[in-house]
């Protein structure tokens, strides 16, 4: 029997799950032990055997490297960098630290938007003055999503101004309607977020979830293919744009809608163990301890 440690690249400290023991090698101790991030979907974390499927790029933004952004999907999407953001510390390992100027990260087209994907990231603000994208993929002259913070002073956005949202243009064009699934509530400089924007190609719909929980979902018409390069800390309006001014970490692209999963039970619940059977490695039990993990992080 041994003590399930997560171990974080900044700080050179570990965490150690009291009254949690491992008794087989499972998937969720080959992520916790690596330091693997984390993911918020519904009520908790998805499940442990779900947060690779579909995985089609992954940027934990922790590599401390100038020269590319490591894609860790196994899928080769490495990005480059414009400008040059400065590496630390994160919200669970590492982040880029962006001027909200001129600094982003792109990589090879990753996802068909015209199919149903997810994009997730940590974020933080240092300023809400404007426009700014965290996460986002190029068409020819707009963005095919953009995982934003809306303009605080644009009159035209009446409720939705100074907010988080998910949104898609109706077509490749800077002319294009938006359609928007837009936070309820406004966000605080210097802390940190969880955004997921979901679209799905079946229902014709897009959500937002905010710290794992879904705040909006709006329609929208059926979306169109992005086939340029993703882009990290800015979008593209003509030209590139609404550059974030903050941090971003653990950046995903899914190659399909993620949908939030049951409650996860009580810590407490899985306290006989981790394993591989249906009890004490359930799903139930891994999205438990992912929750305390990030709860003491």
């Amino acid at each position: 029997m041994k003590k399930i440690q997560a171990l974080w690249q900044f700080g050179r400290g570990s965490r150690t799950v009291p009254g949690v023991s491992l008794r087989k090698r499972s998937i969720l101790c080959d992520l916790v032990i690596a330091g693997a991030s984390l993911l918020y979907f519904g009520q908790d974390y998805a499940f442990a055997q779900d947060i690779n499927s579909g995985l089609a790029g992954y940027w934990p933004c922790s590599d401390i490297n100038d020269n590319t952004l490591a894609d860790y999907s196994g899928n080769g999407h490495n990005g480059s960098f414009t400008g040059h953001p400065i590496w630390t510390a994160g919200k669970l390992t590492g982040a880029l630290r962006l001027d909200g100027q001129t600094e982003y990260v792109t990589a090879n087209n990753v996802v068909n938007t015209s199919q149903s994907f997810t994009a997730a990231a940590w974020v933080q603000l240092e300023n809400e003055l404007t426009y700014s994208t965290a996460f986002s993929q190029d068409g020819a002259n707009v963005s095919g999503f953009y995982l934003q913070f809306l303009s605080p002073t644009d009159s035209g956005l009446g409720s939705a101004a100074g907010k988080f949202a998910f949104a898609l243009l109706n077509s490749d064009s800077t002319g294009a309607a938006p359609a928007r699934a837009v936070c309820p509530f406004a966000p605080v400089i210097n802390t940190w977020y969880h955004l997921a924007g979901v679209y799905d190609s079946v229902s014709n719909v897009i959500k937002l979830y905010v710290n794992g929980s879904l705040v909006a979902t709006q329609s929208v018409p059926a979306a169109w293919s992005a086939t340029g390069p993703v882009a990290i800390g800015r979008g593209k309006f003509g030209q590139p744009s609404d550059f974030w001014p903050g941090k971003i970490a653990d950046a995903r692209l899914y190659s399909r809608a993620l949908n939030g999963p049951r409650r996860a039970h009580s810590l407490s619940d899985c306290a006989g163990g981790f394993s591989d059977s249906a009890s004490s490695g359930s799903p139930d039990c891994q999205r438990a301890l992912y929750k305390y993990l990030a709860s003491r992080r």
